[in-house]
């Protein structure tokens, strides 16, 4: 096991990852999501152990996602991906561990404009800028936060780019 790898799996990161993960969905206007959290915290301690177990001996699987329609305030609806409270730790375990440990996200993250999933950015600090820019008599923008944005990103090149930076072959397969 590499590093990354390890941290990833260590308790410590995937207790972390729960709180992130059941902090915001006990927050959710989904039933399903708000239930799956509550369900597993009955036994948090031990589920998040199992996860770990079935990471480190290589047996751990993501579990299958599903597609549902939330309605939009304009009116419209949008696709999300539902995915299981376990799927989500490991996410997460993995997100905070390339925010922590790649010198590559550490550098898309410091950018002054990067806000999306930011460490201690948010909405909040992209309105400060906005708010900055147009009282420096900076009067145009562009819109960064397009629809199905995501939908398009070549999956293939941000993983080969990751790898690049991360050596751990057990952390790129799980990635």
């Amino acid at each position: 096991m590499g590093k990354f790898f390890t941290k990833a799996t260590e308790q410590k990161t995937l207790f972390s990852a729960w709180r992130k993960i059941r902090s915001n969905g006990l927050r959710s206007t989904s039933f399903e999501t708000r239930t799956g959290i509550e369900k597993f915290d009955r036994d948090a301690i031990s589920n998040v152990k199992k996860i770990q177990r079935s990471l480190r001996t290589g047996k751990f699987e993501f579990e299958p996602q599903y597609g549902a329609t939330v309605k939009k305030g304009s009116g419209g609806k949008r696709g999300i991906v539902m995915a299981s409270v376990q799927n989500r730790i490991v996410e997460r375990a993995l997100l905070e561990t390339l925010q922590e440990k790649s010198k590559f996200i550490k550098a898309v993250n410091s950018h002054p404009t990067s806000v999306g999933g930011v460490p201690n950015r948010s909405v909040p600090h992209a309105l400060q800028m906005i708010d900055e820019a147009f009282r420096s008599d900076q009067t145009q923008f562009v819109r960064s936060d397009i629809s199905g944005f995501f939908d398009h990103i070549p999956r293939s090149s941000v993983l080969e780019r990751i790898a690049e930076d991360v050596d751990d072959d057990a952390f790129n397969q799980l990635l």
